[in-house]
């Protein structure tokens, strides 16, 4: 599986300073409005209840999970797209602060693409079958990859929305096939009763992990929120030069830590070892590029995409440390989950939110200074994932306390 994951992050690393001469600042600006759009629209979709496919008891159980998780999908996305017909534009502006125009309209079936690749997803991670979602991830990258650069060179308005809703669109069908085609051989008729006991039995998901990852989400992306145009473009770059193959390299890790260390828990009740191993390894591989990053950052982007995108790197100097820690700490957080501790990880999540949106208003609007509000945002990250890893290296150890009811 790191094979295929190597190779999913370093396509858009390959093509980027390409599409740096195809797409402006503003561009990425707007494509990032419409992702960080699409997301909080797909969090909603299943109101994370896909979180407990891995654990649950049997493949019937787990199966159960799925078909419900994808109803659920379909009935919000469509109510969301009526939302949108009515007061699409309103209701953008209220969420993420931006304007995309037309583009508007393409959330509801982005979401519902996003939401049913997030539930097979787990569905794959139980059935352990990683390298169907390695060969999905690199068909994902290769296909935006192809679309950028194609889309770019028609000079073709948003070619970057319109080549990510074909990579998402590849990526889920595989997906879902896999788990269609692997189903439990024995499954369950699915009833209204056991629809309403799974919303029941897990809705601490619901609860604590749906406005805790809306919270992240949001706290991650504020500087697009915060930030003028341009900035908010350069800052949506090093998200995907930078923050996007880390995505990818974490999202992996933790798909095989969710499985294991959920099992070692269910079995011996600590997680220690697979815990030490990822953190370890995860450190030994970002050490250098990251290190790299923090001292030359700003010449590496003036000098590999171009003068305009150097305040992309100077703001990717000023996030290393973060991305660094982010890196490590991001698969190892799942352990909350693990020991279902979402009431602490919903109240750090609080605490991140108002934090990050008050250390960027300070640096913009009162202190006037852009680069310094990115010291601050990337500062108080930085604390954060130190205080994450602390906390779920405790619950590793089975010292995570009483398991609260989900």
């Amino acid at each position: 599986m790191m094979t295929g994951t190597v190779i999913a992050s370093a396509i858009p690393m390959l093509v980027s300073p390409i599409l740096t001469r195809l797409y402006s600042p503003e561009e990425y600006g707007v494509f990032a409005g419409f992702m960080l759009a699409a997301m909080t629209f797909a969090s909603f979709a299943s109101a994370r209840y896909e979180l407990a496919i891995v654990q649950a008891e049997s493949d019937e159980d787990a199966f159960d999970i799925i078909v419900f998780c994808v109803i659920l999908s379909v009935a919000v996305c469509v109510l969301g797209g009526a939302v949108i017909v009515v007061a699409g534009h309103s209701v953008l502006r209220v969420v993420t602060n931006t304007r995309i125009g037309s583009w508007v309209y393409l959330l509801p079936l982005m979401a519902f693409m996003n939401s049913v690749f997030q539930i097979a997803n787990y569905g794959i991670l139980r059935s352990q079958s990683f390298s169907v979602l390695s060969g999905a991830r690199v068909a994902r990258a290769v296909a935006i990859a192809v679309g950028n650069i194609g889309f770019g060179i028609l000079h073709v308005r948003g070619g970057l929305m319109i080549s990510s809703m074909i990579g998402q669109a590849v990526v889920t069908l595989i997906t879902l096939v896999h788990i269609v085609r692997f189903a439990p051989k024995s499954v369950r008729a699915v009833s209204a009763a056991s629809l309403v006991a799974i919303a029941k039995r897990h809705r601490g998901l619901a609860k604590y992990a749906l406005p805790a990852d809306l919270m992240s989400t949001y706290a991650g992306q504020m500087p697009l929120l915060v930030l003028d145009a341009a900035s908010a473009g350069a800052y949506a770059f090093v998200l995907l030069v930078v923050g996007a193959p880390i995505s990818v390299v974490s999202g992996s890790v933790l798909d095989a830590f969710k499985e294991r260390a959920s099992r070692e828990y269910r079995q011996n009740g600590e997680f220690s070892a697979i815990f030490a191993s990822v953190a370890k390894t995860l450190a030994l591989v970002g050490i250098v590029p990251f290190v790299t990053l923090m001292i030359a950052g700003e010449s590496i982007f003036s000098l590999i995409f171009g003068e305009q995108w150097r305040i992309a790197g100077m703001m990717s100097q000023l996030l290393a440390g973060m991305f660094f820690l982010k890196m490590i700490v991001s698969p190892l957080s799942f352990s909350y989950y693990i020991v279902e501790k979402q009431a602490e990880d919903f109240v750090l999540h609080i605490v991140v939110l108002l934090g990050a949106y008050a250390s960027l208003r300070l640096g913009v609007q009162v202190l006037h200074d852009a680069r310094l509000a990115i010291g601050m945002f990337s500062a108080l990250y930085s604390v954060v994932y130190v205080v994450y890893f602390v906390r779920c290296r405790s619950f590793s150890k089975g010292r995570g306390g009483k398991r609260e009811s989900i």
